[in-house]
């Protein structure tokens, strides 16, 4: 496994298991280099040429991949750049460029042996003709590494919901059950879909972003249902969501390590069946409001008369 810098020379080589050194390479501005073994003993200088004896089959000596990334050729000491050969020692090229390159622009522009317009530090030269600033060299790395994190970071996770348990009580509800994931990276764009064949409960599905690294972080879902979450580690995933019908839970869910999928368990309180509740209640205390008042009203023509029957004797 080769090691880079950022102007591209490559520095190590690394076994891939262990991540061990193998080998180590230090460069001068204009390509000039040494080898050293895994102990830092030098086993390869390109000023002379020279291999350490018993060190011709190292793969530091074996590979020729280095400054700058170019190809470096043992036997002739001289880098390959596709088109033609730079030497490091006398820093220039060893034969012309095409007088297509000429230019009265700049310093070298007249001279076609020259490497990256004698400035090695913040230019570059792929191909033998036209050299390049590190900056697009170090712009283009850049997106290579980022792509390749994201490549190994990044994922989709298709999140299906089976229950196994589902208890409704009118005001509230508990549920539980597995659910099943595509996704092991520490990153998701998550989409969440209904379990048991009920594709048509369009207030499971959703879509969000979950960042859990190694069982931490925290996620979001928005949708059928909306959420939030906290991976906190050995205690399993918690949250709290609300979906398209009005139930407000509290979740949590434990990664089983066998399967891989998570077992989860949620309590609801079922909004609507709650607002109609309260409602009713207060229809009702309205309706008991006013029997109660009617019958203060009617009490005294109800009363009088019976009382003054009684006083008089009949």
């Amino acid at each position: 496994m080769l090691e880079r810098d950022v102007l591209g020379n490559v520095t190590e080589i690394r076994q891939a298991g262990s991540n061990a050194i193998e080998a180590r390479y230090e460069y001068d501005a204009w390509g000039g280099h040494r080898v050293f073994n895994a102990a830092g003993v030098e086993i390869y200088n390109s000023a002379t040429g020279v291999v350490l004896f018993g060190q011709e089959h190292h793969i530091g000596v074996l590979n020729p991949l280095r400054y700058r990334g170019y190809y470096w050729d043992t036997d002739i000491r001289l880098y390959y750049l596709k088109s033609r050969y730079y030497d490091p020692e006398i820093m220039r090229f060893v034969n012309a460029d095409s007088h297509e390159y000429l230019s009265l622009l700049g310093t070298t522009g007249l001279n076609l042996y020259a490497y990256c317009g004698n400035d090695p530090i913040n230019n570059i030269d792929p191909g033998g003709n036209k050299f390049l600033r590190q900056a697009f060299r170090w712009i283009g790395n850049t997106a290579r590494r980022a792509g390749n994190w994201l490549a190994n970071n990044v994922g989709i996770d298709f999140q299906t919901k089976t229950y196994h348990t589902w208890d409704y009580q009118f005001l509230h509800e508990t549920a539980s059950g597995i659910v099943t994931t595509t996704s092991d990276r520490p990153i998701n764009l998550t989409i969440g879909l209904p379990g048991n064949g009920q594709w048509w409960k369009l207030w499971n599905y959703s879509v969000g972003l979950d960042v859990n690294i190694n069982g931490w972080g925290a996620g979001f879902g928005i949708g059928g249902t909306n959420s939030l979450h906290l991976n906190l580690g050995g205690l399993g995933t918690h949250g709290v969501s609300i979906n398209a019908l009005g139930r407000l839970s509290y979740f949590n869910k434990i990664k089983c390590e066998l399967t891989g999928a998570y077992a989860f368990s949620r309590f609801s309180l079922n909004g609507p069946e709650i607002a109609l509740t309260i409602a009713l209640l207060k229809k009702g205390a309205a309706v008991l409001g006013t029997l109660k008042l009617g019958f203060k009203k009617l009490a005294p023509t109800l009363i009088i008369p019976i009382l003054l029957r009684e006083i008089l004797g009949g």
